[in-house]
């Protein structure tokens, strides 16, 4: 982080504990971006918006275009839509980065963790 002025890393904390704390010891920032669909959908549904309309520039980079086709979208009952592999054998790493870094840097590209005091509904413990 020292060469560049990073303001935030997204991580995926599953099986990433040791990294965690390598980073968390460097000093680095980091957004803890959980892979599911709840994180995900907003910044699949950006980073698709900024693909359609032309307005991300991959340079054509041999490696993002294969890996983009291999990425399929995974969608639920409430069309919520995440990157997956799904019978692919290839890699989608550089897009699942991609959703991963739009999560972290778009306002609104994570929703905000609503409270249990918010909503006029009953909660059981």
């Amino acid at each position: 982080c020292g060469r560049f002025q990073v303001q935030q890393v997204g991580v995926d904390p599953f099986n990433a504990h040791q990294i965690i704390v390598d980073l968390n010891e460097a000093g680095v920032p980091l957004v803890i971006v959980k892979q599911r669909m709840a994180e995900l959908s907003l910044p699949t549904k950006l980073l698709e918006r900024l693909v359609l309309s032309a307005a991300i520039e991959h340079g054509n980079h041999p490696v993002l275009k294969w890996q983009a086709s291999n990425v399929a979208f995974r969608e639920d009952d409430t069309g919520n839509v995440m990157p997956t592999k799904r019978r692919s054998t290839g890699q989608i790493d550089g897009i699942a980065a991609s959703v991963t870094a739009l999560a972290v840097a778009s306002p609104g590209g994570m929703p905000a963790p609503q409270s249990y005091l918010a909503s006029d509904g009953l909660m059981i413990l």
